[in-house]
């Protein structure tokens, strides 16, 4: 089996694919969440802003509630960075409960009150 020099250690070739797999899967489902919330908060200024409705205190509040929502996946990212540790092999590795709550909250609140919120907003001069 062959040997790779990594931090001053050596680690099978093996197993450092199989660790760098799991932390390219553990990470890209945050980066993967930011792109749709980035996606639909432009989506949804943009809809404001041909409706005309950006004046409207309920308007601004659901737009708010989803930069809200946006900057916190983003902040929670940011802190799986900075929380970075070595494992065992010494390679850096994202901090794993950041990550994990930013997934569910996303998937589970989030995203769904984002699509609502797009909805609403979208309906508002359809009357």
């Amino acid at each position: 089996m062959e040997r790779v020099l990594l931090a001053c250690a050596t680690v099978p070739l093996l197993v450092t694919a199989a660790i760098l797999a799991v932390l390219v899967a553990g990470s890209a489902p945050l980066f993967r969440d930011v792109a749709p919330a980035e996606f639909l908060l432009g989506a949804a200024s943009l809809v404001v802003e041909t409706l005309g409705s950006g004046e409207q205190a309920h308007v601004q509040e659901r737009i708010a509630e989803m930069i809200m929502n946006l900057e916190i996946i983003k902040a929670l990212l940011r802190t799986a960075e900075v929380d970075a540790a070595p494992d065992e092999w010494g390679l850096m590795t994202p901090a794993r409960f950041p990550l994990t709550v930013a997934e569910n909250m996303y998937a589970r609140s989030f995203y769904p009150r984002m699509i609502e919120i797009m909805q609403l907003l979208g309906s508002s001069s359809m009357m």
